[in-house]
């Protein structure tokens, strides 16, 4: 990579040239931050990777050229160009950049190598750089690497928090390579490290739907019976049981909501809330009634958005804190 970074003539680039020009002539490098240094990558990763699965090597391997280069400013200046060292750059956005960028478009191959020239160059992956790999890692059918990576991250400093694990239940619904139960280890796992909510619940039986397994549903519908009493007065939760019953009562056996009411898990009134709003909806026989887009996507939780804006809180004040200018 070294070898390439010499060869780049960042100011002769359409892409990034631009911002070099600018960067050559300045005399105060204090006011750069490092917002201004992605911009280039994201249109190179964009060039370079499709959601078709094409992609242009050369623009991904600028991209990586280009963090190298960045990395080497961060660190000890550009002494051919006459910039000193930009201590206050933060080289690791970059490459957060360029695993986000690869999740979008589903590759794994450009996000684990982003992921490893962060541990390479000492930067912790933060908790939606391991997520972001996790889901990809996922989504390409690689379910039993996404739980070690998961695993990995739990030993971490980058705790998973509800969307880590929200990406996850949703991806036991995608993947047969693992049992439907794996989800209610996850369940078990959030409320270990403190980062379970109740929308989580939900999640896993919208899992157990996408997996027809109306046996781990019913396990996961005692939980909420049990111990999650708020929830059952929430119209979330009769909104989910009634798609989930659409798609479970598709297995030729006794309707599911009969089947609850019978074991006391369910009232008679609730089952008929649950009728009305699947009559409303139409989800009783919609064959496709749950929606997937990635890991995320489908009815995001009031939990997993507040948890995207607090990471973005705590990533500005790291930033301020680091001295890096920031603008609004």
């Amino acid at each position: 990579m070294s070898t390439k970074r010499c060869t780049y003539r960042w100011e002769e680039d359409e892409v990034s040239g631009p911002l070099l020009r600018k960067l050559l002539v300045a005399h105060d490098y204090s006011t750069w931050e490092t917002r201004a240094f992605l911009r280039p990558i994201f249109k190179w990763m964009k060039v370079g990777l499709h959601k078709d699965g094409s992609r242009e090597n050369e623009a991904i391997e600028r991209a990586f050229a280009y963090v190298e280069w960045l990395v080497q400013l961060a660190t000890r200046g550009d002494e051919a160009r006459n910039i000193p060292k930009l201590p206050t750059l933060q080289p690791s956005y970059a490459l957060n950049t360029i695993v986000t960028a690869s999740q979008r478009a589903g590759s794994v191959r450009e996000a684990q190598r982003a992921f490893d020239l962060l541990e390479m160059h000492g930067y912790p992956p933060d908790v939606f750089t391991f997520t972001a790999l996790i889901d990809v890692m996922a989504r390409n059918g690689d379910m039993l690497g996404a739980i070690k990576k998961y695993e990995e991250m739990r030993l971490s400093t980058s705790k998973p928090n509800i969307v880590t694990y929200t990406t996850l239940i949703r991806a036991v619904g995608m993947n047969d390579s693992v049992e439907t139960e794996q989800c209610l280890v996850f369940l078990a796992h959030a409320q270990e490290d403190g980062a379970f909510d109740e929308a989580l619940l939900l999640e896993a039986l919208e899992t157990c739907a996408r997996r027809k397994d109306r046996v781990v549903a019913t396990r996961v519908l005692n939980e909420i019976a049990t111990h999650s009493p708020k929830l059952r007065v929430d119209d979330r939760f009769f909104y989910t049981l009634g798609q989930v019953a659409g798609l479970l009562d598709n297995d030729g056996l006794e309707p599911v909501l009969t089947e609850w009411v019978e074991k006391d898990m369910l009232s008679s009134e609730e089952r008929s809330k649950i009728v009305k709003l699947q009559q409303q909806e139409g989800t009783s026989t919609a064959a496709g009634g749950l929606k997937v887009l990635g890991c995320l996507g489908h009815q995001t939780s009031q939990s997993v958005r507040k948890a995207v804006v607090h990471h973005d809180i705590n990533r500005l004040i790291s930033r301020i804190q680091s001295g890096s200018i920031v603008t609004v």
